[in-house]
């Protein structure tokens, strides 16, 4: 069979030369198309999801990905029989309700905030103690307050944290999440330092009682993304 080396010959006749100018022609116009395409793609605002498309995806996070499972897991590990003076901040689709206990316990016993109530929350958990509205709080009233996968959502996290040190009892719990590198179009704040975090709640007036780093690991490898479990205590 014939080898081709540097010294063979290749002729192409006119035609041949112009449908292969003509194809680098054609795929440098895509190019540029394509550049001008997704230049004005990131400038757009995001697409828009409304309040049944995130609640449901939150419940199916919760089945498939083993990090949320997790966090799920320790709420439950905590909180087998709601107390009198126990509040949650943001109650999203429900799922931590549901996790605290039965709708009744809770109607009686739990206090839950949130702006914005999806309807299921609002006909499911139907009490007087189910606010919609910002958790502002009474100084010294709670013994235990709860913000799960919360503090991300808020540009100044570490405010809300100094209004929860307020409304505990002296030592009072409070529990939360944080979330390290996970851009989302809702996350307004990024714990990029867990010891950081601790510190600034340290001289808040919180002590760490309980900490798990909860890492995300994705097909592409190792990934700084994680969500942090804290449960703190008032000094």
């Amino acid at each position: 069979a014939p080898q081709i080396g540097e010294g063979t010959k290749i002729t192409l006749d006119l035609k041949t030369i112009g449908m292969i100018v003509g194809f680098a022609v054609s795929l440098s116009s895509m190019y540029f198309v394509l550049k001008a395409d997704i230049a004005l793609a990131m400038e757009m605002p995001e697409p828009p999801i409304d309040r049944i498309e995130y609640d449901l995806a939150l419940i199916l996070s919760t089945l498939f990905s083993s990090v949320r499972y997790k966090i799920m897991y320790n709420l439950f590990k905590q909180f087998n029989s709601p107390t009198s003076d126990m509040a949650l901040i943001g109650i999203g689709a429900g799922i931590d309700l549901e996790i605290i206990g039965n709708a009744n316990d809770l109607n009686r016993k739990c206090e839950a905030y949130d702006i914005d109530l999806n309807s299921f929350v609002a006909h499911h958990f139907v009490a007087s103690n189910i606010i919609e509205g910002e958790f502002v709080g009474e100084n010294n009233r709670y013994s235990t307050l709860l913000a799960i996968e919360l503090l991300e959502h808020l540009p100044e996290p570490l405010s809300f944290s100094k209004m929860i040190h307020n409304a505990l009892q002296i030592g009072g719990v409070f529990i939360c999440t944080t979330a390290s590198d996970m851009p989302q179009f809702d996350h307004l704040y990024n714990f990029r330092s867990d010891n950081e975090f601790e510190v600034e709640m340290n001289n808040i007036g919180f002590d760490v009682l309980e900490k798990e780093t909860l890492n995300h690991s994705y097909m592409n490898g190792p990934s700084t993304s994680r969500n942090t479990w804290y449960k703190f205590i008032k000094k």
